[in-house]
């Protein structure tokens, strides 16, 4: 244990070690104190895999599980201050060609996270405060150790573990692996099969199930059951024609998510349509008004805004058919073949076909987001995300319409569709086992974010037994501040304790991302813990 006179050096502890513990520690380093009586921090990581990347981009995976982020959005760097390379600068050339280089692996993005934060690592080191990575999952974290726990309860002192005391701890533990909603936890011994999880692909490639003509029911149509479909094809080294597997997603609404459009063409359509800048500033007053219930309308309103111009037709036959695909999702009525989706939804994305009502609401939701998540911090983190009560039945469809698999993955899975290697159903997954008898099963619908639906032991799953990290009513994430600090119960700061990412999604919208500056939580926390002005 320190001694006394080593806690006037403030010591922080990071639990995690993925891009946002990057994005910490580069915070950090910006906001260093300077002079001669400065006191800098001793900071301490907890996370297993390598420091910066974490496990979901650990550089060992394989090629072809991809970012759903162009590449020129990846910075590990704040456009605020201390600047190196952002991945495209860090790469140089492309090192592919067409989307490929557009989208880049896993792997790669990995390799640039674990460099650039050896760039702060060093630079830490340089300004005299070390780092110091545990590589393994966090398992508790308390207020205080034994005997002297009352005493630093009280001061807003925390222990890691058996590591400590901290005087700030900042929570930032990403995907859970496991959680309530996961088949594993009622799965019987009479169902197929079952593996219960896509990553890491290796361990799904190995099982001894995936025989020619074996049958595969994959769990999810989104973006990890897109990955599955990928493993189990191009991950076997085998093009979508050859392959000697038939894999079956299971979707519950049916309905496919959008790819996303070329950023060239998305900036011509959108220059056809004209200024959205009103729109957004319309829908950021109506959330700082309280009026986020009024949010579809401009919603509508900027779709049909954009389908205009982009496609050229009448305002009336615009908003018809916008209306038409919000009408559909909120009736939960019966979609098209998801082949038939698929084929469209592609067709628009490479412009070989006019935009339509999809398009448009996807693109609608993609010009809001961001200002929207900003002003979302600024409420009351126990109301409903922006104001807007029935955002937890649009959030998901929104997402599904603007945040979609890349381009290349929609055309490989409508060629694995075509080919009938891929099938995509509706229904739930158990009870389409129990009728089809595949030869494997996969789960690869991901924890949701938030703290309401952790595993049992989870180090976050600790605190909310503890009624330190309470969750918030209106939604699934825990109250937090726009500083990232933890509140209790009475909206109060929890002494020491601050928390970023999915865990706080609801208080803070578009937490599972890595654009750099969508959010100003991390500099705030950094400025907070430092005690700068």
């Amino acid at each position: 244990m320190p001694s006394d006179a080593s806690l006037t050096v403030p010591r922080i502890a990071i639990v995690g070690s993925g891009p946002r513990a990057v994005w910490a520690l580069e915070r950090l380093l910006e906001h260093l104190p300077s002079g001669a009586d400065r006191v800098l921090p001793c900071i301490e990581v907890f996370g297993p895999g390598p420091l910066g990347a974490g496990p979901n981009y650990h550089p060992d995976q394989p090629a072809f599980l991809r970012l759903n982020l162009p590449v020129d959005r990846v910075d590990a760097w704040s456009l605020a201050g201390h600047r190196h390379p952002s991945m495209v600068d860090w790469q140089g050339a492309p090192p592919e060609a067409g989307e490929l280089a557009v989208y880049p692996s896993r792997a790669r993005t990995g390799r640039y996270l674990i460099d650039q934060t050896a760039t702060v690592l060093d630079e830490l080191a340089t300004a005299g405060t070390s780092v110091l990575h545990h590589c393994r999952w966090a398992r508790r974290i308390r207020a205080g150790h034994d005997a002297q726990r009352a005493r630093e309860a009280r001061a807003g002192r925390w222990w890691v573990d058996d590591q400590g005391p901290y005087d700030q701890v900042l929570l930032a533990t990403g995907h859970p692996v496991d959680w309530s909603g996961a088949l594993r936890h009622t799965w019987s011994a009479g169902l197929p099969p079952l593996h219960p999880t896509v990553f890491p692909v290796q361990e799904l490639l190995a099982r001894e199930e995936l025989l020619p003509g074996a049958t595969v029911l994959v769990r999810g149509a989104g973006l990890t059951g897109i990955d599955a479909a990928l493993a189990l094809t191009t991950g076997r080294g085998q093009t979508v024609s050859e392959c000697d597997l038939r894999v079956i997603l299971v979707s519950r609404s049916g309905r496919m998510m959008v790819p996303k459009s070329p950023a060239d063409l998305v900036r011509a359509t959108h220059a056809q349509a004209g200024d959205t800048a009103p729109f957004v500033h319309r829908a950021v007053g109506l959330v700082r008004h309280g009026r986020g219930a009024e949010l579809p309308e401009v919603l509508l309103d900027l779709a049909v805004h954009l389908l205009v111009g982009a496609a050229g037709i009448e305002p009336v036959g615009a908003r018809r058919q916008v209306e038409q695909v919000v009408g559909d999702f909120l009736a939960d009525a019966e979609p098209p073949e998801p082949v038939v989706q698929l084929r469209s939804a592609v067709a628009v994305a490479r412009g070989e076909a006019p935009p339509d009502g999809t398009w448009a609401l996807g693109q609608a939701w993609r010009v809001l987001q961001g200002d929207l998540a900003r002003s979302q911090q600024d409420l009351d983190p126990d109301g409903p995300p922006l104001g807007w009560a029935e955002y937890a039945v649009w959030g998901p469809e929104l997402e599904r319409l603007g945040y979609g698999p890349s381009l290349m993955h929609a055309v490989f899975l409508v060629a694995a569709m075509e080919a009938g290697v891929v099938q995509v159903r509706r229904g739930d997954t158990t009870q389409l086992a129990r009728e089809l008898r595949p030869d494997l099963v996969v789960d690869a619908v991901l924890p949701p974010p938030g703290v309401r639906d952790l595993p049992e032991g989870h180090v976050l799953q600790h605190l909310v037994d503890d009624g330190v990290l309470v969750p918030a009513r209106g939604h699934r994430g825990a109250r937090v501040g726009r500083g990232a600090e933890v509140l209790d119960a009475t909206g109060a700061p929890v002494a020491g304790l601050s928390l970023i990412g999915r865990a706080a999604e609801g208080a803070v919208l578009a937490t599972d991302t890595l654009l750099r500056d969508m959010h100003p939580a991390v500099d705030l926390w950094a400025t907070r813990v430092l005690e700068l002005p």
